[in-house]
């Protein structure tokens, strides 16, 4: 896919925030930098990419829910994430979380 791409490592998922009423316009796209913007959530299920598309802007929206992190689970969702990452090819990656 052409364009720019942003990867980004969410700390809550994009349901959580939903739920809370924390979503903002382009948020995570500024001025519509990017044509696609792909959320990595930990957790189970998120949220339908078409009920929070206002915060990436006009960019395609996609959101892989890895599952949740635990002391057990994390060797394995670390290494789904490498290939996830690699697969993607980000321009950029971005992380809310230092963990």
């Amino acid at each position: 896919m052409n364009g720019r791409t942003a990867c980004i490592l969410l700390t809550d998922p994009m349901k959580v925030l939903f739920k809370k009423g924390e979503i903002k316009v382009r948020y995570y796209n500024p001025l519509d930098y990017f044509n696609r913007v792909v959320m990595i959530s930990f957790c189970d299920k998120d949220i339908d990419e078409n009920q929070i598309q206002i915060v990436v802007g006009s960019a395609k929206l996609k959101i892989h829910a890895l599952g949740r992190l635990t002391l057990f689970s994390l060797p394995f969702i670390l290494v789904k994430l490498i290939k996830l990452i690699k697969k993607i090819k980000p321009d950029i990656l971005r992380s809310y979380d230092p963990s």
